[in-house]
């Protein structure tokens, strides 16, 4: 087995990677290893994805296999995906969100921290181009069962007032909340409800 090493990219070639993926399954480390000619292991990965593979599921929430998962935690960026039914997160198989985000995320000083990954991870689906957050996606399984209604309004609680620009979502996920809200109301949006799809 491949021994894994973590590095500090900048966005520029985060954003390389992501143009160079040939599918949503294929790992940052894949097209690294492909645009570097080490291509070895990529028939062993296309023969891996040509079986079924299992979905992750836990709390309501399903996340099939190859849903790519992302966690910004003391200003460096953590990703992994769903494969057959774990959590892979830089090299590491993981059981839980939690499990995964303590398992990656360091301190300032270093250490090992307890995180709820729920509150951290956030997930895109294979398919899809919009990252949603896992505590979201909770929510949305809880309050269909409850109400079975999807368009109910839903306030969003601040927990903590320690907000560090790290848990931020990017500007571009800002803009696609803001435009879903606005695609979907019939009506003019009032500055309270864009405030709402801000904080998403």
């Amino acid at each position: 087995m491949p021994e894994f090493r973590s590095i500090d990219i900048d966005f520029d070639v985060h954003k390389r990677i992501e143009l160079a993926r040939e599918s949503f399954a294929e790992t940052p480390n894949a097209v690294l290893r492909r645009l570097l000619g080490l291509d070895a292991s990529r028939a062993v990965e296309q023969a891996v994805g040509a079986v079924a593979m299992r979905s992750w599921s836990g709390k309501g929430v399903q996340l099939p296999h190859s849903t790519r998962l992302r966690m910004d935690y003391n200003g460096r960026t953590h990703e992994g995906e769903i494969v057959d039914g774990s959590w892979l997160v830089e090299g590491k198989k993981y059981s839980s969100p939690s499990a995964a985000a303590g398992g990656v995320a360091r301190t300032k000083d270093g250490k090992r921290t307890n995180l709820d990954g729920w509150v951290y991870w956030w997930a895109l689906l294979p398919g899809k181009e919009t990252w949603v957050k896992l505590s979201e996606m909770r929510n949305e399984e809880m309050d269909t069962s409850a109400s079975g209604s999807e368009d109910e309004e839903r306030v969003i609680e601040v927990k903590s007032s320690h907000i560090s620009v790290a848990d931020l979502p990017p500007e571009s996920e800002v803009m696609t909340a803001l435009e879903a809200l606005l695609g979907k109301k019939k009506r003019a949006v009032t500055p309270s409800e864009g405030s709402v799809a801000q904080s998403v």
